[in-house]
């Protein structure tokens, strides 16, 4: 949880810095930052080497971090949306 918090969190402080793109570009970023904060400790604590893993584990790693990438794109196309008023 704190890794998707600290992701949306990084991502809503980039778009007020001109970091802004369509839904497509939003998702990517997010999805890079949700890999990095959820992987990064495992991998700085050597809880985890990627060069290991399978197929499979690739899966169940970046199926959900890509789901929660599309779903704070859209967050963030509605808030902007909202502020707009369009």
């Amino acid at each position: 949880m704190t890794a998707g918090v600290s992701a949306g969190l990084a991502l809503s402080l980039l778009r007020p810095a001109g970091a802004r793109g369509g839904a497509s570009a939003t998702a990517g970023v997010a999805w890079a930052l949700a890999m990095a904060v959820g992987n990064g400790p495992m991998l700085t604590l050597g809880i985890t080497d990627p060069r290991t893993w399978s197929r499979t584990d690739w899966a169940a790693d970046v199926v959900p971090h890509a789901a929660y990438a599309v779903a704070a794109a859209l967050v963030l196309r509605e808030v902007d949306r909202s502020r707009t008023g369009t």
